[in-house]
């Protein structure tokens, strides 16, 4: 009878043993550049740069914020930020979309646009100006982002 408690109890130890773990599944990796409001509420980046690189957006909205007239700068809002498809050459373009005050204090949606380099996330020297597109206004009349 003992030798069959030992037996039993035994038993329940192997059963007991802790299962080798199954191997985890790796996180998907993003797979686009785009960024909405929405997204830098996200904890895991859903988009390739923020994923490099967590700073990445603060950093970029710092450098179009201090491009701004002073008065702008409280109103800034981001709207989103986007990388066109490659052009024949190769060449993508860095968009972000996003709206300050204008002088009747109500939002006007602007456009900062310049190059961009994939492999690094790094975004050159960019224009910006009023309008939800590159093509909204005149490069002449642009405000200039180091």
């Amino acid at each position: 009878m003992r030798a069959g408690l030992i037996v039993c109890a035994a038993g329940l130890l192997a059963s007991c043993e802790s299962k080798p773990a199954e191997p985890s599944v790796p996180a998907p990796q993003p797979t686009t550049y785009s960024i909405g409001q929405g997204d830098v509420l996200h904890v895991e980046p859903k988009d390739i740069c923020r994923a490099r690189d967590p700073q990445f957006l603060s950093a970029l909205t710092d450098r179009v914020r201090d491009a701004l007239p002073v008065a702008a700068i409280p109103s800034f809002e981001l709207h989103d930020f986007n990388v066109t498809d490659p052009t024949s050459d190769g060449d993508r373009t860095a968009v972000l979309r996003f709206y300050i005050a204008g002088d009747d204090g109500a939002p006007m949606m602007m456009t900062a646009y310049g190059p961009f380099t994939p492999e690094n996330c790094a975004v050159g020297a960019m224009l910006a100006g009023p309008g939800p597109s590159t093509i909204s206004f005149e490069d002449d009349d642009a405000l200039r982002v180091p």
